[in-house]
């Protein structure tokens, strides 16, 4: 054995260079290095809107062939960002099955507007035969 390096490429990032360098591979630095700017503007987007981490993925994938002493390296890319979440709604039912965008069980409160010395409020008028059915409820 000896301590001399083997010539050639002795790290990935050298290889790859020289693959996405290479003419013969088209315009794959190109697509890979706009896939990822749009992944990121995605991400970005979605962060904004909801004031929260968004994460994707990047993956290149090195498919590689050997026969003998040839070695076939073949790159590819992709991307992932996370689905838009969709509008979630509530929605209830009763025993009969029957469907409702509010809750049947809420009390319907009457809101109407209150004026006084210290100016205008919002006043919440509840009858003493709507207390007794909230307390029989409980």
């Amino acid at each position: 054995m000896t301590d001399e390096k083997p010539k050639g490429h002795s790290t990935l990032s050298t290889l790859l260079s020289e693959l996405f360098d290479d003419e013969t591979v088209g315009t794959l630095d190109e697509d890979a290095s706009a896939a990822l700017r749009d992944l990121m503007l995605k991400l970005r987007e979605q962060s904004l809107r909801s004031d929260s981490l968004k994460v994707g993925t990047f993956t290149l994938t090195l498919k590689v062939g050997v026969l003998r002493d040839k070695c076939e390296i073949a790159p590819e890319f992709a991307t992932k960002a996370p689905k838009k979440r969709a509008t979630v709604h509530s929605l209830w039912t009763n025993s009969s099955g029957a469907v409702f965008t509010e809750d049947p069980k809420q009390l319907k409160l009457r809101m109407g507007r209150s004026e006084g010395k210290r100016g205008a409020a919002l006043a919440v008028t509840v009858t003493e035969d709507e207390i007794k059915n909230i307390v029989k409820g409980l």
